[in-house]
């Protein structure tokens, strides 16, 4: 990683300080199907989301949204507009646009009510956001290439958490790959590293798992060079159809 990866990450880091790294509290009534969300990595207001579900330790799955991704059209169909980020709850049945209202209905649906203090600094939540993203813009858009590959056959499962800048790398990668991803949040004090524990016989993060090649990898640089050897513009039509 060069020295403005590196940089860039530390600014996001530091413009979010502590954003997604803690679960703050837990479901009153866990969502018992995964939430499904239809997000960017870049944009601030998917971001909010994303930080709001690591620190509510609930986990779903992750359509990404880029320029030129093929879940626009999905997510059309859905909702009725390209517009993200957008949830859909197979629980409920509910299908929700902009940040705020879907954090009010995660926690009226699945917490105690949202109280006054997080509407109050909802806008400088959103402000921040805005100097995050503008900050940091890999996975903004779709590769080259990969417009006619087909998707995995079996969801691809990232064990992580919304602060850490290395998840955030393999976040970028699958964005920019067009990968759904199952996104299993484990931040500090997450009652889901017990199972990372069964999983891979440590608590270990970031965590990546691919049932269509058994293949299990913990170290960030390893599943980027995987995700792109496998699933980018040059892998071969034999591995990317796995």
């Amino acid at each position: 990683m060069g020295l403005f990866d590196h940089l860039s990450h530390l600014g996001v880091s530091i413009t979010r300080p502590g954003r997604g790294i803690f679960v703050l509290y837990h479901p009153a009534a866990p969502p018992v199907r995964p939430l499904q969300l239809f997000e960017s990595e870049v944009c601030p207001f998917s971001r909010k989301v994303r930080e709001f579900l690591s620190e509510f330790d609930i986990d779903y799955i992750s359509y990404p949204t880029a320029r030129g991704s093929q879940h626009r059209e999905k997510l059309k169909e859905l909702g009725g507009k390209k517009l993200f980020p957008f949830l859909l709850d197979p629980n409920t049945g509910r299908r929700i646009y902009e940040s705020e209202e879907i954090i009010t209905y995660l926690c009226e649906q699945y917490g105690r009510g949202r109280g006054l203090f997080s509407h109050l600094r909802a806008p400088f939540q959103t402000i921040n956001a805005l100097i995050s993203s503008s900050i940091r813009q890999k996975g903004a858009s779709v590769e080259r290439g990969i417009e006619q590959r087909p998707l995995p056959r079996e969801m691809l499962v990232l064990y992580q958490y919304e602060g850490s800048p290395s998840c955030r790398m393999i976040r970028e990668v699958l964005h920019s790959l067009d990968l759904p991803c199952w996104i299993k949040n484990v931040a500090h004090g997450s009652m889901r590293r017990a199972e990372l524990l069964r999983v891979s016989g440590e608590v270990h993060i970031p965590y990546f798992i691919d049932t269509n090649t058994a293949t299990s990898l913990s170290d960030p640089q390893a599943i980027m060079r995987y995700l792109l050897a496998t699933y980018g513009p040059h892998a071969s039509s034999s591995r990317s159809a796995v």
